[in-house]
């Protein structure tokens, strides 16, 4: 119904327009739904689920392209920035109940499309730095948006560290090491970062910080409380058999979802190489790759993966050009600083998507349909501003 009314919206302002097929970004986008699509129809694996979820992915297109029709200036951008926020702020402060309940790890925060720990502490590692945007670079007229970027930040930094999720422990710390080399006010920002995570520290559940010093452990861990929830020796065995799985269905590969029927197919090639415990727990369960490249490498195959992995690219190389294009100009630092804080973002999730099955998150295309518009804007004003200064 959602999707029904935006796409109503942005015709009846006519702003429909098959000039967004002009940017790469969106013509990736429709490559990698149309070939999917293909995957999945024409596989012999695939059942009612593999269509089910198939959808999802054909909403997250037609939401990206209504977005980038309806949010044409700074201010819907704002304004759709700050719902959003305020989703994810109510969403984290829900979890901090459920935990409180008993769903110590915060699983299936977000219904049924985003269910693991891991994917869930991605979603906030890709947030966290809008709520850092707020708290930092408040609008001179909004100062309250201050507080309650504080606010958001603490919030979504104890939903990252309640799911104990050693992926979002990476994703967060790359994020801020790229926040970090890219706002101005380097060594002040940095000061900030420090501070907050040395006054975090003390309370931060030694559950916790024993699962981080578990994370360089892989697939011949013997430490027992490691081997008893195999989440990191499981995942190098999971990415082996996504490359089988490429390797013998190399063009389309195996459609949507369909991952954990094709990988029975290998399963006695790895009888004699693993501990049987270990086995067990990979082979007699439901299989996931547990890294979003790898997985849709084996379900989409050559046709699309390319399409996709140009999706997840696209908006890091155009968003970068666009920050080195216009950090002189002073009439676009605003700008440029959301750029700058959704890209960390958005770095940090992909790498939490290394780890797990991400590619249902669409809050992830949401944010990179942002940096697309915003890096549009940019490049725009530039041009006009150069046109200008030309003139005289």
């Amino acid at each position: 119904m959602a999707i029904v009314c935006l796409l109503f919206s942005a015709l009846f302002r006519g702003k429909i327009k098959l000039s967004i097929f002009n940017y790469p970004f969106f013509i990736s986008l429709a490559l990698f739904c149309g070939f999917f699509c293909l995957s999945t129809y024409i596989s012999l694996f695939s059942d009612s689920d593999s269509f089910q979820y198939l959808k999802q992915i054909l909403v997250i297109f037609i939401y990206c392209c209504s977005i980038y029709w309806l949010l044409d200036d700074e201010n819907k951008i704002e304004k759709y920035l700050n719902n959003l926020f305020l989703f994810f702020l109510f969403m984290a402060v829900w979890g901090v109940q459920q935990r409180m309940l008993g769903n110590t790890l915060i699983e299936g925060l977000f219904g049924h499309y985003i269910t693991d720990r891991c994917t869930i502490t991605g979603v906030y590692v890709l947030v966290f730095p809008v709520a850092l945007y707020k708290f930092l670079h408040p609008r001179h007229d909004a100062k309250y948006k201050k507080i309650i970027g504080l606010v958001g930040s603490v919030f979504f930094l104890l939903i990252i560290v309640f799911t104990e999720s050693r992926a979002g422990f990476l994703g967060l710390v790359i994020s801020m090491v790229v926040l970090s080399f890219s706002v101005p006010q380097k060594f002040k920002k940095t000061v900030i970062a420090l501070v907050v995570f040395f006054c975090l520290l003390p309370f931060l559940p030694a559950e916790y910080l024993d699962r981080m010093v578990t994370i360089t452990q892989g697939v011949h861990a013997t430490n027992p409380n490691e081997m008893e929830d195999y989440s990191s020796a499981s995942r190098v065995v999971l990415w082996s058999v996504a490359f089988d799985i490429f390797k013998e269905y190399p063009l389309l590969g195996v459609g949507n979802l369909n991952f954990t029927h094709a990988a029975s197919l290998f399963r006695n090639n790895y009888v004699n190489a693993l501990d049987p415990r270990l086995y067990a727990y990979i082979f007699d369960g439901g299989l996931f790759a547990h890294n979003m490249f790898f997985n849709i490498l084996a379900e989409g195959g050559v046709l699309v993966s390319v399409p996709f992995y140009l999706v997840l690219l696209l908006p890091l190389v155009r968003s970068y050009k666009a920050i080195k294009l216009a950090k002189t100009r002073n009439d676009m630092q605003r700008q440029v600083n959301l750029v700058i804080y959704l890209r960390a973002g958005y770095i940090g999730w992909l790498v939490t998507a290394f780890f797990s099955n991400a590619m249902y998150v669409e809050y992830a295309y949401w944010i990179m349909t942002l940096l697309v518009i915003l890096t549009c804007q940019i490049e725009k004003r530039f041009s006009e501003g150069c046109c200008v200064e030309n003139g005289r």
